[in-house]
């Protein structure tokens, strides 16, 4: 796994072509089984599986998994592939998903003490991860750092033209990412506040940065004043939330 996100990693060597790359994402993307912390079901998930069913066969598989739990808390489990991961698995799943039973209309996630989201293209995992819980119509609040601005300039030309504007020849990620956070508030007909103070204010279709801390603190007041529900989450990059 990707960190906590439940994002898996795979890898294809020999037939790392950019197409490779393409179909990839455009699964972990558009799959709706494709989810952090979402094993069952998970296209993903069952390309490892089968692949490590055809390594099984020729070559005996032993592993080491790690789970970044808190702090210095980071156990391992040794053994056999599928015995280690099953174990990291539990501890994982254990450690940082939870269900809250509901979804709520208004979502705040403090992403704010965690260093390593260096971006805001970094920081909207906190989103993916806690999308779940947001109700239709509602409205998701980041708070990030995001000390490195918005992030790779193919993230920051794909919030602005969409994927129609994607560069044949560079990374083609960032505007796959940028399309895919589109998409889902689409879905949910939500929208996506970033309130950093290392970002210059604009919108990008349901996607708005904001440096008024203060004006978004209003409007959750007056959200819930409306009788709209609301949620805190803090580490929201560190938790899994799921109804």
């Amino acid at each position: 796994m990707g960190r906590v996100l439940g994002r898996l990693k795979t890898a294809a060597a020999g037939i790392s072509s950019r197409s490779t790359i393409v179909e990839h994402h455009f699964k972990y993307f558009n799959h709706p089984n494709a989810l952090p912390a979402r094993i069952e079901g998970n296209p993903f998930r069952e390309e490892i599986d089968r692949a490590g069913e055809i390594v099984s066969g020729h070559v005996e598989l032993y592993a080491v998994n790690v789970v970044s739990i808190r702090g210095d808390q980071i156990p391992g489990f040794a053994g056999p592939l599928e015995t280690s991961y099953s174990s990291a698995l539990k501890a994982s799943r254990k450690a940082h998903v939870r269900k809250v039973g509901k979804r709520f209309d208004t979502i705040i996630l403090d992403a704010r003490p965690l260093t390593i989201l260096i971006s805001m293209y970094q920081a909207t995992k906190a989103f993916e991860n806690n999308l779940r819980v947001l109700n239709n119509g509602g409205l998701a609040i980041l708070l990030a750092e995001c000390r490195e601005g918005i992030g790779p300039a193919g993230f920051i030309k794909a919030l602005r033209s969409g994927i129609s504007g994607m560069d044949k020849q560079g990374n083609i990620v960032p505007y796959l990412l940028a399309d895919h956070l589109q998409r889902k508030l689409e879905e949910r007909d939500a929208k996506l506040l970033v309130v950093t103070s290392n970002v210059e204010e604009e919108v990008w279709g349901r996607i708005e940065a904001t440096r008024n801390l203060e004006k978004t603190a209003r409007e959750v007041a007056d959200r819930a004043k409306r009788g709209l529900s609301t949620l805190i989450v803090q580490y929201a990059s560190r938790v899994v939330l799921v109804v």
